[in-house]
């Protein structure tokens, strides 16, 4: 995964994406104007000052989309997809996200989409979301968590969060199409010297794909 990312930040830096700053939001983001190849205009919200945009198709329907990088660090990229419908290009939701598609990850003979943030310690604290596409909306299917893991420890005067650094809660879960409802299909604390939880996270996550 950090040798896909590498290459996926080189992208962004060789392609700049010519985009003007037309404001700023209330939280220091800046909002960006880029005159797409159809002569749309196009909007958008970026942490970065100089955002860089790539061609791909991300929603495997034989035309290239834009894609925004929108931000990005030592181990994280986020992108936002505007796909091409019609003759417009539409930015995709992405619900369940807060920021964006990171280091994403495409499987075109599925028509799945893969965000996998990198939090800490290697990629051992993580976030992986599985999306299929439901028109201009990334539907998403599958959701896997490893957190360092914490409970509420209650007193007869009132409660407080306990924090473990060297425990983690593993989770994931999976939409039930059938059931209109998500599952759990893994719910694990394990101790973070032992790394034999990835298999089964994997499994898993990728279990029916």
């Amino acid at each position: 995964m950090k040798k896909y990312l590498a290459i996926l930040l080189l992208l962004c830096l060789l392609l700049p994406a010519q985009a003007e700053i037309v404001g700023k939001t209330s939280n220091g983001e800046h909002i960006h104007a880029y005159t797409a190849d159809n002569g749309q205009t196009i909007y958008f919200t970026a942490l970065e000052p100089d955002p860089f945009i790539m061609r791909q198709d991300v929603n495997f329907d034989g035309r290239e989309d834009l894609l925004v990088c929108v931000s990005a660090g030592a181990s994280n990229g986020y992108f936002e997809f505007f796909v091409r419908e019609d003759e417009r290009y539409v930015q995709s939701s992405h619900d369940g996200l807060g920021y964006g598609v990171c280091n994403y990850q495409l499987f075109p003979d599925k028509g799945l989409v893969l965000s996998q943030a990198n939090n800490g310690f290697a990629g051992m604290l993580h976030e992986w979301c599985l999306f299929r596409w439901e028109g201009t909306e990334l539907k998403m299917i599958r959701r896997a968590v490893s957190d360092l893991d914490s409970e509420y420890i209650w007193y007869d005067d009132g409660y407080a969060l306990r924090s473990y650094d060297s425990r983690l809660r593993v989770e994931v879960r999976c939409w039930n199409a059938a059931t209109d409802e998500w599952e759990t299909a893994l719910e694990e604390r394990v101790s973070l010297q032992d790394e034999s939880w990835m298999s089964r996270e994997e499994a898993a996550f990728w279990q029916g794909i």
